[in-house]
């Protein structure tokens, strides 16, 4: 069994990258956290609320990490990704919430 997560690309040709199985489950959790606390957060914000919540028990790149499980998510609908000109805005995809967690998020 790998120890190791090949993430997916949202855009079609582009390859994923890949990711230790326990550092995956750390970004994402941060990820899905941050965004649940939130509406709707731009990129680089998301990237210094999860370099905050795992600043003390994190070995890597955090930026990294958490731009490849973003590309991820966002290819699994898990997350939505908005780009603009102003810059990525990311926010929970609803359609992936349960009843209780949609009226948390839409708050």
């Amino acid at each position: 069994m790998s120890a190791y997560v090949t993430t997916i690309h949202p855009i079609e040709g582009q390859e994923g990258k890949k990711v230790h199985k326990a550092k995956y489950r750390q970004v994402k959790t941060a990820i899905i956290d941050e965004l649940s606390r939130t509406k709707e957060v731009c990129f680089v914000k998301l990237i210094e609320m999860c370099r905050i919540s795992l600043s003390n028990n994190f070995d890597g790149s955090i930026s990294w990490h958490v731009s490849a499980v973003k590309l991820d998510l966002e290819a699994r609908k898990k997350i939505v990704c908005v780009r603009s000109g102003d810059g990525q805005h990311i926010s929970l995809n609803a359609g992936n919430l349960s009843k209780q967690s949609l009226a948390k998020h839409l708050k």
